[in-house]
């Protein structure tokens, strides 16, 4: 009997550990892809701010930074990077940036790396707009 149970317990030992891990990894995953998707919905709002501002205005710019930053200042997991090349013409587009922080998630210990993750915007802003 005694055998046994040392086989279970030296198969339990090697596996545990491997399960572990893969689930930690599967979460790291899905962190990933949750930070991504508010990193697009902040550059989408963002663009759509700017889309809003009066026509060759410095509103444009101001009120993209100031959605872009609100945005994303909830997640303690994700540092804003500078918004870019958010322009007025007639189709706007932005591009964003931020930092994925796994030290500030449970995950810290399989993901060592902090990845950048970038995305990009576009909104069309209406031919009526005031100048």
């Amino acid at each position: 009997m005694s055998a046994r149970r040392g086989q279970a317990l030296i198969e339990t030992a090697i596996t545990l550990p491997v399960m572990l891990i893969l689930l930690l990894g599967f979460l790291a995953a899905l962190v990933a892809i949750e930070a991504q998707v508010e990193l697009d919905t902040a550059t989408s709002l963002a663009a759509a701010s700017c889309a809003a501002a009066r026509a060759n205005g410095v509103q444009c710019q101001q009120w993209a930074n100031e959605t872009y930053q609100d945005t994303l200042r909830h997640y303690t997991y994700l540092r804003p990077g500078p918004l870019r090349n958010c322009d007025t013409q007639p189709q706007v587009s932005c591009q964003g940036s931020a930092t994925l922080l796994y030290q500030n998630t449970p995950m810290a210990f399989v993901i060592p790396t902090n990845p950048t993750l970038t995305s990009t915007a576009s909104a069309a802003g209406s031919p009526y707009r005031s100048r």
